[in-house]
């Protein structure tokens, strides 16, 4: 269960940092965008701005005579109008050509220095020289805005986890009681507010709970009711029938009280099956795993199958290999397997062979018979509860229609698949496959 919160919470943490991920790269480059448009609305209103100081400047230049009076022209305005500038010459000046006819046009030229900082150019008119206006001081807003940036997406970050937390936290709720009701913890629902995001789905997981637990509840129910409220009636029946069979005053009531007997032990089968196949059925049923010699507990079976059907001749394959362990719940196999020779008892013509065959991997088991075989358009029909075919595999032959269902249920549980085809025999071939190592604390 910590494994799964663990799993929830970085599942929020790489969320939420991709989310802040994106949020800020659109807006990186949107301000960047919105940046350079606006830096090039900057630039032409600084550029308009500035050409009365140029033309200022200029002007005040024309009055010196020689290089000492414009030295100290250019010193006195550098005061007077708090701004720095320098006079250059075409020679101290690299540009491309381009800037170069916008300075001969005498318009204001933007260029950077070393530092990143803008220096405005313009070419005077009245002799050769160009008027270096830069760099100027940013105003205070243009200074707070490198911590306001950031500033802002740190907030935009923390409403982000204020928000998405409380969703996070909720779903990791569900996530939690969706695995304990996983692990037939039945009781457990979900206690989240009304104000939650998952409320509805909340109210459908505790519903859908209820109605689950009152679906065991009542199959536990079922099943204990046919468990001695039916069988503890039978057995006094039958206890009934045997003292009027030794009664009995003539041949024709005797035979009436073994059919009447007969019946009831129908009906017992017919109990034993369902309560066989409610116990496969049942996902609280823990598998008890054991790692057994296939070949010599095979042969275990074909002992008690041959006591049980002595007109049915079976006859077992195995093949020898150097490593015989199968991991299988045995009495569980070996009522499918069982059930599978009942079957064959049933509609074979006297003949069952029993192969076996070992991978690494897996254990593979085929059970053939010299019967009249099952058509291709039934075969998996056959293993759904209560089905029956109406050919020669019939009514007539006894059967409840929960035989191959239980043994499906019971090879599934083992994590394997059953499947029939047609056999070398003529007639049926059920094959079961199941992995040779079972996994840890499989449940029925």
């Amino acid at each position: 269960m910590v494994n799964k919160q663990l799993s929830t919470t970085s599942f929020f943490l790489r969320t939420y940092f991709v989310v802040i991920a994106i949020i800020i790269v659109a807006a990186w480059l949107l301000d960047n965008l919105l940046a350079s448009q606006a830096i090039s609305q900057t630039d032409r209103r600084d550029a308009t701005n500035l050409k009365g100081a140029f033309l200022f400047i200029e002007t005040q230049l024309k009055s010196a005579t020689d290089a000492e009076q414009k030295a100290q022209v250019v010193s006195q305005l550098s005061q007077q109008l708090k701004v720095p500038f320098t006079i250059l010459h075409d020679k101290d000046l690299a540009y491309p050509p381009s800037i170069s006819d916008e300075l001969a046009a005498r318009q204001v030229v933007i260029l950077y220095n070393d530092a990143g900082e803008k220096i405005y150019y313009r070419k005077m008119a009245a002799y050769d020289g160009i008027i270096a206006i830069g760099p100027l001081t940013k105003p205070p807003s243009q200074q707070q805005e490198s911590w306001i940036i950031p500033l802002f997406y740190s907030i935009v970050a923390i409403a982000i986890l204020i928000w998405s937390w409380p969703l996070i936290r909720d779903l990791n709720e569900l996530n939690i009681a969706a695995n304990k009701f996983g692990v037939n913890n039945f009781t457990t629902r979900l206690r989240i507010t009304k104000s939650s995001a998952i409320y509805p789905v909340a109210g459908a997981f505790n519903q859908m709970a209820e109605r689950i637990q009152y679906l065991i509840s009542s199959q536990k129910e079922l099943r204990n009711a046919i468990s001695h409220e039916l069988r503890t009636p039978l057995s006094r029946l039958k206890f009934s029938l045997e003292m009027m069979l030794n009664k009995a005053e003539s041949p024709v009531d005797a035979d009436h009280i073994r059919s009447m007997k007969l019946d009831i032990d129908e009906i017992d089968e017919l109990i034993e099956e369902l309560l066989n196949y409610a116990k496969v059925e049942t996902d609280t049923f823990r598998l008890n795993i054991e790692s057994l010699d296939i070949d010599n507990w095979l042969k275990e079976q074909l002992d008690s199958w041959q006591r049980r059907y002595p007109g049915l001749s079976i006859t077992m394959e195995l093949p020898n290999f150097t490593d015989q362990r199968v991991d299988f719940e045995a009495h569980l196999m070996a009522r499918a397997l069982s059930n599978l020779i009942r079957n064959a008892e049933r509609y074979a013509d006297g003949k069952v062979i029993v192969r076996l065959s070992l991978t690494d991997t897996e254990c593979c088991i085929a059970v053939n018979d010299n019967g009249p075989g099952i058509p291709a358009s039934d075969r998996k029909k056959i293993f759904t509860a209560f089905t029956r075919l109406e050919t020669s595999r019939a009514k007539a032959t006894g059967g409840y229609g929960l035989g191959l269902a239980i043994v499906k249920r019971i090879i599934e549980r083992h994590g394997g698949t059953i499947n029939v085809s047609d056999s070398t025999l003529g007639g049926a071939c059920f094959v079961l496959r199941w992995p040779r190592t079972a996994l840890s604390e499989a449940t029925l």
